[in-house]
């Protein structure tokens, strides 16, 4: 008989406890879910992110990239620095070189060698005869 009350009583507590949880738990309601009809990323506002970097160093002067594994001694005495094989920015025959186009994608023509434009887009007065006047 104690078994039966203790049972009794264990299982009215669990009630009251789960009647009382309930009676107290404050009403939980829900927001309307609001969608935005634009993308998100264009509501954002985030300041633009630019790096402007100029380079005025030395290098910037030079007309040529060398090899590090080649000594400078050998580019000035042996190959020269109009040599492909030292200097990335000389001439290489093995590479077919575009002429370049205009905005609207027109050729620009093959400037004589004599009377090259020292600006490659820009025929006007500037111009250079590479065979007399070709510095490195």
């Amino acid at each position: 008989m104690k078994h039966i009350a203790r049972i009794k009583r264990t299982t009215l507590a669990i009630g009251m406890a789960l009647l009382l949880s309930i009676v107290t738990t404050p009403s939980v309601s829900a927001a309307e879910l609001q969608l935005s009809n634009v993308p998100l990323f264009t509501e954002l506002k985030v300041e633009p992110n630019v790096v402007v970097s100029l380079d005025d160093s030395g290098s910037m002067r030079r007309c040529f990239i060398l090899d590090e594994a080649i000594g400078k001694g050998v580019v000035e005495e042996e190959l020269g620095m109009t040599a492909n094989a030292v200097n990335a920015l000389a001439y290489n025959p093995n590479i077919a070189y575009l002429v370049p186009v205009d905005g609207n994608g027109v050729t620009l023509g093959i400037p004589p060698f004599t009377d090259a434009w020292e600006d490659g887009y820009n025929k006007g007065d500037k111009k250079k005869n590479l065979q007399s006047k070709f510095e490195p």
